[in-house]
């Protein structure tokens, strides 16, 4: 107001100031503060501000963090949170940034929860006004599922440096370039190269001679195509230029679907070369003893079979000649057998129904038989029989053609004898001898049979788990089923069951 000379108020003065400004500020910080407070309390990282190291501030995600609440937190030492090991660097870290030093913004450390175990996080301080004063602005991100897996990383990549440190196999790795990236110790025992002298050398080059660098080369090249590669034998060059015996396999190193290079795998196969050159030699020795093994045994059956043959001529008992020529028979077909061995390509089987043919020929031969008058015919499947099989069925074969020869068709009467050799399933074989002759006797009985020919095949049918059966229909066949070679292998090499 403003008075007169008489004192009385004469008129008001009003003065007016435009707030419009700072109301807005006000109202923009408060909005701003808001906002800060809200992106705070949501952050998932813990947010702490300490003076001088203590805690004025937390928020609810550190609260998570550690397990306490506001009340367990504020106001205490920020160190009584941290793990004693890092206790001494996060002071040293503080108080060195208060005075403007540099130092880490970032670091890790492990902090201590209020169940006893200990949470690595990521530290990211700064220095900050709060209230006037000084302080601490510090942000905690849990990086536990980063470490576990840093963890596993770590222990993967020591299992795979173990693989390729202690595997006996050479194992290297090359660039698209076909350069040499890695060396394991293997390969330096191998081609005897430090890995320090050969990395960034072309591999192909460093194993290989003029005349087989080229074969090398479309190996690695197939590989970084991304091609199927099979695993091969091969020869390569140590540093000495002495060849070597491997086992290669490759395969190229894909990273997001692009080749980066190719890994090689190389086994020293030498003392398996060597152990098998031994074999394949000591094979073809004991092939060679075997073949005269049987070449000997059928020369000296031979000269027992001459040496019979001359006595029988010398016999003036003509019954007693014949039975002698007959055991002579059976002596050829014994030798026929080593004689057919010794030919074979196997040593340890024969082809069966040649020698049948060959068998029938020489009966036929022997009893001086006319194809004119008696025909043999053969249905023969090729099937091979081992020694053991083949000698006792031998035998009954000669004994069954002998005694058509002998008995089935009398004064010269024609006729045919039909020999059937054939497999029935797995192991088993049937021989079958047919003659359309007058048939035999009635009266004989395989069980009670004194023959010496039918009571021989009777036994050697047995000793090779066979049975012989007799019809009379028209002539006479004889019927021998039996267990073959392979079942004889199969058999004995099984384990038997207890009784």
């Amino acid at each position: 107001p403003v008075f007169n000379q008489k004192g009385d108020c004469s008129h008001f003065i009003f003065l007016s100031r435009n707030v419009t400004e700072r109301k807005q500020a006000e109202e923009k910080l408060r909005a701003s503060e808001e906002k800060y407070a809200s992106v705070v309390e949501t952050s998932k990282d813990g947010i702490i501000i300490h003076k001088d190291g203590i805690i004025k501030f937390a928020n609810k995600a550190t609260f998570q963090l550690i397990g306490y609440t506001s009340n367990e937190i504020i106001n205490r030492n920020i160190m009584e949170f941290i793990h004693p090991k890092y206790q001494q660097i996060v002071g040293k870290y503080y108080a060195n940034r208060k005075e403007g030093e540099e130092v880490p913004s970032i670091y890790e450390i492990e902090l201590l929860k209020k169940d006893g175990t200990s949470l690595p996080v990521e530290i990211n301080a700064t220095i900050m006004n709060y209230e006037g004063e000084q302080a601490a602005l510090v942000f905690l991100r849990d990086i536990s599922l980063r470490k576990q897996a840093e963890i596993e990383i770590k222990k993967r990549q020591r299992y795979l440096e173990s693989v390729l440190y202690n595997t006996p196999s050479a194992i290297v790795t090359l660039d698209a370039n076909h350069k040499i990236v890695e060396w394991n110790p293997a390969a330096e025992n191998i081609f005897k190269h430090k890995r320090d002298d050969v990395v960034g050398i072309d591999l192909d080059e460093l194993l290989t001679t003029p005349t087989t660098e080229a074969e090398a080369k479309t190996f690695t090249d197939q590989v970084l195509s991304g091609k199927k590669v099979l695993q091969q034998e091969i020869i390569r060059y140590n540093k000495d230029k002495q060849p070597v015996d491997l086992m290669l396999s490759g395969s190229s190193i894909l990273i997001d679907g692009e080749t980066h290079g190719a890994v090689a795998v190389y086994t020293d196969i030498t003392e398996r070369i060597r152990a098998d050159e031994q074999i394949r030699s000591d094979l073809k020795e004991k092939e060679t003893l075997l073949k005269e093994i049987h070449h000997r045994v059928k020369n000296n059956l031979q000269v027992i079979s001459s040496m019979l043959y001359l006595q029988s001529g010398k016999m003036k008992d003509l019954q007693s000649a014949l039975s002698l020529q007959v055991g002579i028979r059976r002596i050829h077909s014994m030798a026929l057998i080593h004689e057919k061995l010794y030919e074979s390509k196997s040593l340890a089987k024969i082809n069966f129904s040649d020698y049948i043919i060959e068998m029938t020929k020489g009966l036929l031969g022997f009893y001086d038989v006319s194809e004119k008058n008696i025909k043999a015919k053969f249905n023969l499947q090729d099937i091979f029989l081992g020694i053991d099989s083949a000698i006792p069925c031998g035998l009954i074969i000669n004994e069954l053609i002998t005694n058509c020869l002998k008995y089935a068709f009398p004064e010269n009467r024609k006729g045919t004898i039909a020999i059937t050799f054939k497999k029935m399933e797995e192991y088993l074989y049937k021989l079958i001898v047919k003659d359309d002759g007058v048939g035999i006797d009635e009266k004989i009985d395989l069980d009670k049979i004194d023959t010496l020919g039918l009571k021989l095949v009777k036994i050697l049918a047995q000793q090779i788990e066979g049975s012989v059966a007799i019809e009379r229909e028209k002539g006479t066949t004889v019927t021998v089923t039996f267990r073959g070679y392979e079942y004889a292998k199969t058999k004995y090499s099984q384990p038997q069951k207890e009784k």
